[in-house]
């Protein structure tokens, strides 16, 4: 059992050492916390992002932002909500119509989205932040 950790140990090593990557200080993670504090800093409460989007903005803003998952159409004003795995709440009528809403989409959904209205918020190689009018409730 020693010789198993010491063995992956030295993999880890190896693997840091040949492509000088760590899942703690990746760029991929750091854009991610960037773009959850512009998101808590700029008083965002409620919005929308593709599925693994959502999970991970919420998880960075540890719950601070409600971050409702929701699937892309082709209709850049128009998302379907993706009611698995987060509460009901999130598409009820009540934050539907919260003031200042944002969808957050990778670089390549915006691109295959196509011009969305207005400039972005914030924006870097992992995400792109737009405010949004969208309501999106469940049936």
């Amino acid at each position: 059992l020693c010789a198993v950790a010491v063995g992956l140990c030295a993999q880890y090593a190896v693997y840091q050492w040949t492509f000088g990557y760590s899942f703690l200080t990746s760029g991929t993670t750091r854009q991610g916390y960037e773009a959850a504090a512009f998101l808590q800093q700029n008083g965002y409460r409620f919005g929308y992002a593709t599925y693994w989007q959502a999970a991970e903005l919420s998880y960075y803003t540890d719950g601070a932002v409600e971050i409702a998952p929701v699937v892309l159409t082709p209709r850049p004003d128009e998302f379907l909500p993706m009611a698995w795995g987060c509460p009901h709440s999130y598409f009820e009528q009540e934050k539907a119509r919260a003031d200042r809403k944002f969808i957050v989409l990778t670089p390549q959904e915006a691109a295959q989205l196509g011009p969305l209205p207005g400039r972005p918020l914030f924006e870097n190689k992992r995400c792109v932040i737009y405010s949004t009018d969208a309501q999106v409730t469940l049936p």
